[in-house]
């Protein structure tokens, strides 16, 4: 599998926005909505947690603060990877998730919660298989950049699709959009 061209240049510029990634990545990935819905009384508890594209480990450090859980993980940058905390990198492998998520599944992972933006670097052709891999390895999936347009001005986007769209391929594998959960809206879709 090639590896990205995104480099630390994209990170300090994140996402076209002029700021580092450390800085704005609360802006682009709607980690703080989740962890917000999960922390909802009615919510399930989390035991594990899976974060597909980890980036710096900013997410990595949200997900543990708010859960006491340290997160499994992917991320396919050398320079990003780097960064993340050696206690939270202990469980995060320097890999592009569709090479991670199948070896998981050979060992029998199993996660409660698969949070990722990254699809959105994927080509449309890889999605299929890994929605299909990932309906055998967690009931929830939370993500949201790949349809918020202009909001994320990110140069390497391949796929910008309408949430119609998202909400069509990933219902092929099971998982419906839980427009609003516990009460609020939300980027979150479930297994059925």
């Amino acid at each position: 599998m090639k590896k990205t061209k995104i480099d630390r240049d994209y990170f300090l510029n994140y996402a076209g926005s002029k700021k580092p990634y450390d800085k704005v990545y609360n802006d682009h990935s709607y980690a703080a909505e989740c962890i917000e819905l999960f922390q909802q009384e009615e919510a399930p508890k989390l035991n594990r947690i899976c974060v597909l594209g980890t980036a710096t480990g900013k997410v990595l450090e949200d997900f543990q603060k708010a859960f006491a859980i340290y997160p499994y993980g992917c991320e396919i940058n050398n320079w990003a990877w780097d960064q993340i905390r050696p206690k939270l990198k202990a469980r995060i492998r320097n890999l592009d998730m569709r090479e991670y998520v199948p070896m998981m599944l050979e060992r029998k992972f199993q996660c409660d919660l698969v949070f990722s933006n990254s699809f959105i670097y994927l080509d449309e052709s890889d999605l299929d298989p890994l929605f299909k891999q990932l309906s055998h390895m967690t009931k929830y999936i939370h993500f949201s950049s790949s349809f918020l347009g202009d909001a994320c001005p990110d140069p390497y986007r391949k796929l910008l699709k309408s949430l119609a769209w998202w909400e069509d391929k990933l219902e092929k594998f099971g998982f419906t959009h839980r427009r609003t959960i516990f009460g609020k809206p939300s980027y979150l879709w479930s297994l059925k």
